[in-house]
């Protein structure tokens, strides 16, 4: 699978990402993310953003090292590092791509993070934001979920951009056909799958899919 992996610059746990293999994919470091592709000992195939809040002695560090592309933007710009990280990770026409460090202590940040996942479904590349307790996608259409797969117990449907219309929901605790998910509702908060697959169908609308484990144990 073609596949490209974002490090950015939210809160990332460390011993997570060390139980991940990212030896055949395509990293992309937004700004101070590279400091996580140090901390795992992996050297990235392209670096983006303003680099005001990396290391400068790490960044240095690689801006030295041959096959690795740098592509700078000045601190004002429209978009934000994570942003442009994204646009140019579609660039590469990934089947999917794998966003770690998008959540954090500023809001507005993890708000638009989950945001950019509007931007690859459009093009119809699968896109995940993942960290040690919550992985999150969206889809428009219908998408299947195999229990055995699945990363913790929950999984909450939300709404987004609006209503989301002829909801059908099988293999759940809690089923759907035909229904509505009112946006600013919380009634698709903290379903589970009963059956070995589920499967969830929006007929007109966006859904984020939230799969939550309330810890690592």
């Amino acid at each position: 699978m073609k596949r490209v992996i974002i490090f950015t610059g939210g809160n990332v746990d460390i011993k997570f990402l060390m139980q991940q293999d990212f030896s055949n994919d395509y990293l992309i470091c937004a700004d101070h993310g590279l400091e996580v592709a140090d901390r795992l000992g992996l050297t990235p195939n392209l670096l983006v953003g303003d680099f005001d809040s990396v290391d400068p002695i790490i960044f240095s560090h690689y801006e030295k090292k041959e096959g690795i592309k740098i592509i700078r933007f000045q601190p004002e710009k429209d978009n934000t590092d994570t942003d442009l990280a994204m646009r140019f990770a579609m660039e590469y026409k990934p089947e999917e791509i794998l966003l770690f460090g998008a959540f954090g202590t500023r809001l507005d940040h993890t708000l638009a993070n989950i945001g950019l996942l509007t931007q690859a479904m459009e093009k119809g590349i699968k896109t995940v934001l993942w960290d040690t307790y919550n992985r999150i996608s969206m889809i428009r259409d219908i998408c299947y979920l195999h229990k055995k797969e699945v990363f913790g117990k929950f999984i909450s449907l939300l709404p987004f951009g609006g209503d989301a219309e002829k909801v059908t929901l099988k293999g759940f605790k809690y089923p759907l056909q035909n229904g509505t998910m009112v946006s600013g509702s919380s009634l698709g908060i903290s379903n589970e799958l009963v059956e070995e697959e589920g499967m969830i169908q929006v007929g007109k609308g966006k859904l984020l899919v939230i799969e939550s484990r309330d810890s690592i144990k």
